[in-house]
């Protein structure tokens, strides 16, 4: 996890540049301030020929799946960690309803939905893990 200051300062000068902008955050406070940030940059110089990328997007909440779509960016997630790591997730960290709130998979769908899956995983199966 970066500074504030730091994550700000960087994520301008890229934005600025022309740059993609690839972002990894697994937890939806971390995705609050990376899509704040985006937002601020994207007023003070608007870009919409680009594939900003949310890259894990492990917890997010309602409300953040909906701005993304908005924006029209990208989520890169990996649809396996519901299946690999809610048990344990379940038990310490974000308790029994967290893994809920993972990926925001009933939130996907309809027009607008920009979600791959993270490039060296495959869909979800209940028995295998690549």
């Amino acid at each position: 996890m970066s500074d504030l200051p730091v994550f700000e300062r960087a994520l301008r000068i890229y934005w600025h540049a022309g740059y993609q902008i690839q972002i990894h955050v697994n937890g939806d406070a971390g995705l609050d301030r990376v899509l704040n940030t985006l937002e601020k940059n994207q007023r003070q110089r608007p870009r919409f020929d680009h594939p900003t990328t949310i890259v894990h997007f492990a917890v997010s909440q309602p409300d953040q799946v909906a701005r993304i779509r908005r924006l029209g960016w990208l989520v890169s997630g990996n649809p396996y960690y519901v299946t690999s790591l809610a048990d344990n997730y379940g038990k310490v960290g974000l308790g029994p309803s967290g893994p809920t709130r993972w990926s925001g998979w009933g939130m996907w769908n309809g027009p607008g939905s920009r979600f791959r899956t993270t490039p060296t995983c495959r869909w979800p199966r209940p028995t295998h893990c690549s």
